[in-house]
């Protein structure tokens, strides 16, 4: 099977060259007529071969491998790139509505042919196809700015769409809709323009993890023998199919260093085999046995915490009797504006409920699901 980029790059390749094509028929067919709509449609199948382009020199400079500025890679270039396509999608609704408005205002006339029209559907229907082939190719490859094109390439499918019935309006009843009509159509190119945009940014700052992507972890990582638990898998997004990772093992306390390192780089290893994720990170738990005193303090800890509507995770409770320490990771919603604040909230708390013992906490956000 060819690589990812090889995909995008061969898909690319089709979209310039079938936009190309495109671009040429709409425009003679616009002078022809004397349609702005098939005019501007030839001018927006132009618009998306450069966005084609676009992408192809975007997932080239996306796979390039990391380097001393760039240590996890290049992917997040592929985001950008979609900014870009989105961006032309943009203008070009825009240009297309401030178009289609000054040719109602003029009142502009087009005359058709059967051939005309003929040749209208053939550009539709080519046009529909290659962004129902563009979009499919994108999702399958985790491509924002394949998919962009795609989703692109379908409303510029039934802005034709809708010159062609705007055509056979003028034809058979002499009614000259098709101003109107490229107008509407250019309000919903602008709002899939805008919501590409929309979706790409939020890729960019930062979006909740991929559920099934961390359960994949957690349990590849739970596989390696000697780990007891698997706990706080966070993941960072590095671009399509690029991702960073931490976790946190709970492993036998009298396990030694040299057994602890050794089944660190086994889940690291199989995390990177089986998920693709690289871990730079893999914490410890220590897992304890506890007898009936401790086994009682903890209970207490345990469900004063998750008695506060807050938390919604409690991670390594750790209880030692001899130092009089308790230790504790704990998850909080978002509603928790100031972590500091609620770290001490909890620590009072705590130590209301066992005054004879102190406690190391930390809270952290909650950013799985």
């Amino acid at each position: 099977m060819a690589s990812r980029e090889k995909q995008v790059v061969r898909t690319g390749i089709i979209n310039v060259v079938g936009n190309l094509l495109l671009a040429v028929l709409k425009f003679a067919l616009g002078a022809f007529t004397h349609s702005i709509a098939i005019t501007l449609d030839g001018i927006n199948s132009l618009t998306d071969s450069f966005s084609s382009a676009l992408t192809i020199a975007g997932t080239k400079i996306a796979e390039r491998p990391p380097d001393h500025e760039h240590p996890f890679g290049h992917g997040r270039f592929e985001y950008l790139t979609s900014l870009v396509v989105a961006s032309l999608i943009i203008s070009a609704g825009a240009s297309s509505l401030h178009s289609s408005i000054q040719s109602i205002v003029d009142g502009s006339t087009s005359t058709y042919t059967p051939v005309a029209l003929v040749l209208i559907g053939v550009a539709s229907v080519t046009k529909a196809g290659l962004g129902i082939y563009t979009r499919g190719i994108g999702k399958k490859l985790d491509s924002s700015p394949l998919i962009a094109n795609g989703t692109d390439s379908l409303m510029d499918s039934i802005v034709s769409a809708s010159t062609l019935v705007a055509a056979i309006l003028n034809m058979v009843c002499g009614i000259g809709v098709e101003s109107y009509l490229a107008a509407a159509i250019s309000v919903f190119i602008i709002k899939s323009g805008i919501e590409i945009l929309l979706d790409t940014v939020s890729k960019i700052v930062g979006e909740r993890q991929d559920l099934s992507l961390a359960n994949r972890v957690e349990k590849t990582a739970r596989s390696v023998d000697g780990v007891k638990l698997v706990s706080g898998v966070v993941l960072t997004d590095f671009g399509p199919n690029r991702y960073g990772g931490t976790l946190h093992v709970t492993v036998d306390k009298d396990m030694t260093i040299a057994e602890f390192d050794a089944i660190t780089r086994e889940v690291s290893t199989r995390v990177a085999d089986e998920c693709g994720v690289t871990l730079v990170s893999v914490g410890v738990y220590p897992a304890e046995e506890l007898g009936d005193e401790a086994r009682k303090l903890r209970a207490k800890v345990s469900r004063l915490l998750w008695s506060n509507e807050h938390i919604i995770e409690v991670r390594g409770l750790i209880v030692n009797l001899e130092d009089k320490i308790c230790r504790f990771d704990a998850v909080a919603d978002y509603s928790v504006r100031d972590i500091a604040a609620f770290e001490e909230e909890l620590r009072l708390a705590c130590q209301e409920t066992l005054p004879n013992m102190s406690f190391e906490l930390r809270v952290r956000r909650n950013i799985g699901d």
